[in-house]
């Protein structure tokens, strides 16, 4: 039986279904339910997102739903924590972010291999790379500057608080859920994600710098961004047990190559 790093686990699959007694990769059955899972997310996501992005196209100054949440917000501030959600609002800073996906990798590296581990750095870089193109192209108006509590100056859509929070966040469930054993633990970190996101969308809103359609926007396209390259894990892990074989099988062949020029030399 081929040994394994501690710590590691090297299943492709990312939901992190149970394991079978078929071996550590669980059955193809297992593996097809759990892309499927992921493929559905994903055209979900990018569908929903597609439709709000065509709605505030022509809204830019709001959808209706949008005014109410922010007219809403406005008039009862006063008996809100203000200052937690601030506090709150920071996990999406760009800095908060990085940060985060830096610890996520050493963390994730641990437990899985490095080129998996990377992958929620990487949904987020492309993340912030489509909702900063977005902005521009959109060129949606923030809420009314007077009912602003935090100075922001570029465009509103989609939030780029909301769509780094999800992506960093929800790829990092998805890589590490398979490594857990209780099932508990792998539907505790997906409740964690997918409510620090939510807290962090909410503040923003709150906080009178998105309308709400630019959070759930946000949300969506860091969700899709998650789930597009979790979906390569499986790829990325079969590429990398290719090369490790390849690699024996080369140091094999030396080996026999050197053992018969050993042997005809000594004839």
């Amino acid at each position: 039986m081929a040994s394994r790093e501690p710590g590691r686990v090297s299943s492709p699959d990312p939901i992190g279904s149970q394991r079978s007694s078929s071996g550590p990769l669980g059955t193809e059955a297992e593996q097809s339910r759990s892309r499927l899972r992921l493929c559905s997310a994903l055209v979900a996501c990018l569908a929903g997102f597609a439709l709000l992005t065509a709605r505030v196209a022509s809204h830019l100054g709001g959808l209706p739903v949008d005014r109410r949440v922010w007219r809403w917000v406005v008039e009862h501030r006063a008996d809100m924590p203000i200052a937690s959600f601030r506090m709150v609002s920071h996990i999406g800073d760009p800095l908060v972010l990085v940060v985060g996906a830096f610890i996520s990798f050493l963390w994730l590296s641990r437990r899985r291999p490095l080129a998996v581990a990377v992958v929620p750095a990487a949904a987020l870089l492309a993340a912030a790379c489509t909702e900063t193109a977005l902005k521009q192209i959109v060129g949606r108006s923030r809420p009314p500057a007077f009912a602003r509590l935090v100075t922001e100056t570029d465009p509103s859509f989609p939030s780029g608080h909301a769509t780094g929070t999800a992506a960093l966040l929800v790829a990092v469930a998805l890589i590490a859920a398979p490594t857990f054993r209780s099932r508990t633990a792998r539907v505790l970190s997906f409740a964690a994600a997918g409510a620090v996101a939510l807290l962090v969308g909410v503040a923003r809103v709150v906080l009178g710098v998105h309308w709400t359609s630019d959070v759930a926007a946000g949300w969506l396209l860091g969700a899709a961004w998650a789930v597009g390259a979790v979906l390569v894990v499986p790829a990325v892990e079969h590429r990398l047990s290719d090369r490790a074989a390849t690699n024996r099988a080369d140091l094999v062949d030396g080996r026999r190559a050197a053992a018969r020029t050993s042997s005809a030399g000594a004839g």
